[in-house]
Formats: C-alpha cells, sequence, structure tokens
C-alpha cells in the first residue's frame, strides 16, 4: 500500500478520551505503517506528554472532558512550545462550519469527521505532513496559513500591512 510507506516511519500522538476509539485510531496507525504511536486519553495527558519528545503528528479528538481539543490546540500553538509546529488533524463527531471555522482559527492543519474510514485517514495524514502550509506569526495568530490555496488575485491590494509568514521549523 503506497500510504504504508509513505508514512512508515512517522510517530504520532492520538488524544482520544474513547478507549473504543483510541483502539480503532491505533489500528488504523498500525495499518499505515506509523513506526511510534502514543496515546493520550485526555488533553491534560497529552500536555504532559506532547514534548517528550514531539511527535511527527497530532490526530486530536474535538469534545473531551476537561480540556478540549480546542483548547489543547491554542496550547499547542503556543510561541516557544517545542511543539508548536506540528501538525495537527483535528477529529470529531459534531462537525458544524462554527467549528470547523474555530479549529482553523486555533491552527488545524486538518479536520476530518467521525465516523473515520481508513482512506480519509491516510489523505489527511498525509496533507497534513507533505502538503505543510507556511507559519503565520502575527499578535492575534500563530499558526498555519488557513488559507489552503494561493488563488491569484485581480485587484488592487487594499490590505493594510502584509502579514509576515515563517517557514514550518
Amino acid at each position: 500500500m503506497a500510504a504504508r510507506s509513505a508514512l512508515a516511519g512517522y510517530d504520532v500522538m492520538v488524544v482520544e478520551d474513547s478507549p473504543h476509539m483510541r483502539q480503532l485510531l491505533h489500528s488504523m496507525l498500525q495499518s499505515l505503517g506509523v513506526r511510534r504511536i502514543v496515546e493520550a486519553a485526555s488533553g491534560e495527558a497529552a500536555l504532559e506528554r506532547l514534548n517528550d519528545p514531539p511527535p511527527d503528528l497530532i490526530i486530536l479528538d474535538h469534545a473531551m472532558p476537561g480540556i478540549s481539543g480546542l483548547e489543547l490546540l491554542r496550547a499547542i500553538r503556543q510561541r516557544g512550545n517545542r511543539s508548536a509546529y506540528v501538525p495537527v488533524v483535528m477529529l470529531t463527531a459534531f462537525a458544524s462550519p462554527g467549528l470547523l471555522a474555530a479549529a482553523r482559527d486555533a491552527g488545524v492543519n486538518e479536520f476530518l469527521c467521525k465516523p473515520v474510514s481508513l482512506r480519509a485517514m491516510s489523505q489527511h495524514m498525509r496533507s497534513a505532513l507533505f502538503t505543510a502550509r507556511a507559519f503565520i506569526d502575527e499578535p492575534t495568530y500563530f499558526g498555519p496559513d488557513r488559507r489552503r490555496r494561493d488563488v491569484p488575485f485581480s485587484g488592487p491590494d487594499r490590505r493594510r500591512r502584509q502579514t509576515k509568514s515563517i517557514a514550518r521549523g
């Protein structure tokens, strides 16, 4: 399987409060050839293990008791955090345009709805890992560029100032 070879050798952290879903994700990641899978049953547990060493990718449930997925994502994207540049795929069973916008504004790389298939998981993981977007470092936002594509604009540039972009580290 091409996805297996593409994802082989990567370390992935799974943050999911449901034991059943954690086991399902673990099995999917194993079948995709992921080298090391670190599991956390809560946002608090993820914060304790996040930088020891930082994973290559984080798969994060949105709805968790205690620290929610969005709160954890905001903590991950803090300037100076060793894991600030790690790509994040957020999972949810309760998708809405508002949640998608909030996740994007918190710095998510990919957003995936449950139930999730192996194919969809593979595609979103590969997109997060291999189609990295520039990171934006502004006073009100630190994270991957929220624009998915570079679409030419034919009109006067009315922006007040240019945003500075930094390469993914």
